[in-house]
């Protein structure tokens, strides 16, 4: 191949904040995964780590302890979330021209989300809160952020 069809097929690098941010999206979807399988006790750092398959030099690096790890991923499931709902209103069966279908199309979306992963990761970190005091004022500000977006797409979809 020539040297100039070579340099037209190439992939521009990613700059340093693509490749951090790409890292970080491992370890949280990671983080995810692990608190939806083994549950808040068993989700470790190290289990996070193997699972996102990172070194733990770049683990800490994005999070320096397990607390600031499980904060994120939840801040993480809340966006998620977020987009998840905002990308319902937009669907074409979402736009029915009759109320009621469109009520009970709502109502069948808003039910789906109790069996997504985000749902269940939230709920352990939600059980682990009630006796975590820390764990439950930062994940309080989460839900709050949560709870507003969630209020306005349900005013948006009823």
């Amino acid at each position: 191949m020539a040297k100039s069809a070579q340099a037209a097929t190439r992939v521009p690098a990613r700059t340093q904040e693509q490749r951090s941010d790409a890292t970080r999206a491992l370890i949280l979807n990671a983080a995810v995964d692990c608190l939806v399988a083994d549950g808040y006790e068993r989700t470790t750092t190290v289990s996070v780590q193997a699972r996102a398959g990172v070194s733990r030099g770049r683990l800490l690096h994005q999070f320096p302890s397990r607390s600031a790890l499980l904060v994120a991923a939840a801040q993480h499931l809340a966006i998620v979330h977020i987009a998840d709902m905002e990308q319902w209103i937009g669907r074409s069966d979402f736009r029915l021209a009759d109320d009621a279908e469109r009520c009970d199309r709502a109502t069948e979306l808003l039910w789906e989300t109790f069996d997504q992963p985000y749902f269940w990761a939230a709920m352990e970190l939600w059980h682990a809160a009630r006796t975590d005091p820390d764990l439950r004022a930062e994940l309080l500000a989460t839900e709050r952020q949560l709870g507003r977006a969630i209020r306005h797409v349900v005013a948006t979809m009823y």
